[in-house]
């Protein structure tokens, strides 16, 4: 399984999401217009119950890293985010899942053995940048 810690930068910090967030997510997700562009939205807290408990599930399964955003000048939490599938930062486009999640096309990416040192050397750089 991967492990990640807290990510933090001048204004926010994004904490491992755990069901403790439940609460707190519910509460701002309150605006309708947040859920506009998603697939769903969440308009009780079983729903947001089973939102993070999917996400965590996900977590277990390698499929994804779900974080809650801690907004540290507003000092509470204002959303979530996840590393999903893990597909981005140098991989290369493998395929298409049709309407496979929430009737929503899906691209599979991935990174093969020899292509893993460059992508690491240039995902390292960023890291010595601070993410900018």
């Amino acid at each position: 399984m991967f492990t990640f810690s807290a990510l933090e930068g001048n204004r926010v910090k994004l904490v491992p999401l755990e069901t403790e967030h439940i609460q707190p997510l519910f509460e701002c997700s309150r605006n309708p217009d947040i859920w506009i562009n998603y697939p769903f939205s969440i308009t009780t807290t079983q729903e947001m119950h089973g939102f993070v408990t999917k996400a965590l599930e996900s977590r277990e399964r390698n499929e994804q890293y779900p974080f809650a955003v801690f907004d540290k000048e507003r000092n509470e939490y204002v959303g979530s985010t996840r590393f999903l599938r893990i597909s981005r930062l140098g991989a290369v486009k493998e395929g298409l899942l049709r309407k496979k999640y929430y009737k929503m096309d899906y691209f599979i990416y991935g990174i093969i053995d020899r292509e893993w040192k460059e992508i690491r050397n240039r995902l390292e750089g960023y890291l010595g940048n601070e993410g900018t």
